[in-house]
C-alpha cells in the first residue's frame, strides 16, 4: 500500500501515490490520455533513474485502471434494460425465478464480473457493480453503477524496464480499453 502520496495541492488530482513494489498515478477530474499517459512517463522515468542499479528494475505487473460511474438508481430503474439499451449488454434472467420465488422484480445490489485473456497474453478485466459516485460539480453523492475495466500484464512476465517497453505497453492497453469502452 502506498506510504508517500503527492498531490498538485490538498485533495485536489492528480494524485502519485509511491510505496514499497507500489506505484499508482490517478486522475479524475480532468482526465486526458494524452496529458495522463505523459505523466505516468514521467514517474516512470524517475522511479528508473532513481533506481540503485540503473537499467536493473523488473516490473513484474502493470495495470491500467479505468473507473467510470453512471447515474443509475437501481431501486427505480430497470437495470437489464439500461445495460441493453446503454452498454449494449443483454442479461435475461428467467422470470419464473422471480415470480416463483416472490422475489421482488428489482434485484438490491448488482455485481457483474468477466475477465479475458488477450492475444498479447495480457488480462482484460471488466467488471459492472452497483455503487455510489462524487457529482463533481456540487459535491453531492449519486447512486450510479460503476464500470471498471482493466487491463493486466501477462501473470509472471517480467520484463525490464525502458522507458519505451512501458510506454509501448501503456499505449497498447490504452487502445484497448478505450475500444472495449467506445463500443
Amino acid at each position: 500500500f502506498p506510504l508517500h502520496r503527492f498531490r498538485v495541492a490538498n485533495e485536489q488530482w492528480p494524485l502519485v501515490q509511491v510505496g514499497i513494489g507500489v506505484v499508482t498515478i490517478n486522475e479524475t477530474e480532468k482526465y486526458v490520455w494524452g496529458e495522463f499517459s505523459t505523466r505516468v512517463m514521467k514517474v516512470i522515468k524517475q522511479i528508473i533513474e532513481s533506481h540503485s542499479q540503473k537499467g536493473k528494475i523488473k516490473i513484474n505487473s502493470i495495470a491500467l485502471k479505468y473507473i467510470d460511474a453512471l447515474e443509475l438508481n437501481i431501486e427505480s430503474e430497470n437495470i437489464y434494460s439500461f445495460l441493453k439499451d446503454k452498454l449494449n449488454i443483454g442479461i435475461n434472467i428467467n422470470p419464473h425465478l422471480i415470480t416463483d420465488s416472490f422475489l421482488p422484480a428489482v434485484p438490491c445490489d448488482f455485481n457483474m464480473s468477466v475477465s479475458y485473456q488477450l492475444k498479447t497474453s495480457d488480462i482484460l478485466n471488466f467488471k459492472i457493480l452497483r455503487g455510489q459516485a462524487r457529482n463533481h460539480q456540487n459535491s453531492s453523492v449519486m447512486e450510479a453503477l460503476i464500470l471498471e475495466t482493466t487491463i493486466v500484464s501477462a501473470n509472471n512476465v517480467h520484463f525490464v524496464s525502458t522507458e519505451e517497453s512501458v510506454s509501448e505497453w501503456l499505449e497498447q492497453a490504452h487502445k484497448i480499453a478505450h475500444n472495449w469502452f467506445f463500443t
